[in-house]
């Protein structure tokens, strides 16, 4: 509740539901299914996504609800896959680290693993059935003055969120 906890400005990922918040892009960004390579050596590498369902996935919780259910390709082609696994956190630097640490198959942000992937601390998994992008976003509340940190901190991000999509 951005205006109920007398927030400036919040950052997420996704489509906004609330229509009173005022919005700015910071970008279309793609999320990457990733495994650590001691985790695949251990378990296997899933070949298709349905293959999720015999891996221990690491798990988002965003506030009740489970970010279980994972979605590949596009248009006529988009399913919808549940994971389940062993760990399930609310806190996006823990379920990297987790990955990283070889525990299980993670969906993340490609602003959150691109390097990871690039040293081959993290392996991409599904590169021809890709989730997705997913939207990041400034929330602002609705018409109060932002002060000037505010301002100052969103046209930072807007600057330095690289803008692949």
């Amino acid at each position: 509740d951005l205006v109920g906890q007398g927030f400036d400005i919040a950052v997420r990922f996704g489509n906004v539901t609330d229509s009173t918040l005022r919005v700015r892009s910071l970008g279309t960004f793609q999320r990457l299914v990733c495994a650590a390579p001691v985790y695949l050596e251990r378990h296997g590498t899933p070949r298709i996504p349905e293959d999720l369902k015999d891996h221990d996935c690491l798990v988002m919780r965003f506030g009740e609800t489970l970010d279980n259910v994972w979605e590949f390709g596009a248009g006529s082609k988009r399913r919808r896959v549940m994971v389940r696994g062993s760990r399930v956190v609310n806190d996006g630097w823990l379920i990297r680290s987790w990955a990283l640490a070889g525990h299980g198959i993670v969906l993340k942000s490609e602003l959150d693993v691109a390097e990871d992937i690039r040293s081959g601390a993290l392996v991409s998994l599904f590169l021809d059935q890709l989730p997705p992008p997913n939207p990041l976003q400034m929330m602002f509340p609705p018409g109060r003055a932002q002060p000037r940190r505010v301002t100052a901190f969103a046209e930072h991000l807007r600057k330095n969120v690289a803008h692949p999509g």
